[in-house]
């Protein structure tokens, strides 16, 4: 697999009462979107996480220590490995089935984080490919939703995906702050690629109380 995925899905519908609830996303076949599972269904397996699966469909997950891809492909027979995505992590997807149609896939569950409590993501060393705890679309920098603009540091970046033009967008951190004044927004769903040039540091995400 070439560095390529994305996110943005064509509509995007989110339902949920309390912390249950599911998310609707609809993708266009043959193309890769870089996506995050944005609920908990308890085991996360991909065949639960992506039930609209149909012959060709494809799964990569990145592999930070390795560098590499852990792939997981759908076929008559089903899926070829049941892997895990839980919450907070990205991965690329691509869905088979007659290239420039449709499909909407439904994740169900429910938010990882309970309401009033925090969760955290580990911003490991180098490379890592995300998503969300809380399904929040917002700007990095809002500290009350997504809260990443907390944790980067000089020299850190994100990449999030161009679905149209298949290719990645760089947002880089330095000592002014993000290149251009162009601060990246994470959607509900979206997953994305984060360069950690330091240790690894928490990334922490608030569900407030109702």
């Amino acid at each position: 697999m070439v560095a390529a995925g994305a996110l943005s899905s064509q509509a995007q519908n989110v339902f949920s009462q309390n912390v249950v609830g599911y998310v609707q996303q609809v993708f266009t076949n043959g193309i890769f979107y870089m996506v995050s599972n944005p609920l908990d269904d308890g085991t996360n397996r991909v065949a639960d996480v992506l039930p609209a699966a149909k012959n060709g469909t494809s799964v990569q997950l990145f592999d930070s220590v390795g560098g590499g891809y852990i792939g997981a492909n759908f076929g008559f027979a089903g899926w070829s490995t049941n892997i895990a995505i839980p919450p907070g992590v990205g991965f690329f997807l691509k869905f088979g089935g007659a290239a420039g149609t449709l499909t909407t896939n439904t994740f169900l569950g429910n938010v990882v984080v309970a309401i009033g409590n925090t969760g955290t993501n580990t911003l490991v060393p180098g490379f890592g490919l995300y998503g969300n705890l809380i399904p929040y679309a917002d700007s990095v920098t809002n500290t009350t939703t997504v809260n990443l603009g907390p944790f980067v540091q000089n020299g850190d970046s994100v990449q999030k995906w161009d679905v149209v033009n298949q290719t990645f967008i760089g947002y880089n951190f330095g000592f002014s702050g993000w290149a251009g004044g162009v601060v990246p927004t994470l959607g509900v769903g979206e997953g994305f690629f984060y360069n950690n040039n330091h240790a690894a540091k928490p990334w922490t995400q608030t569900l407030p109380a109702q």
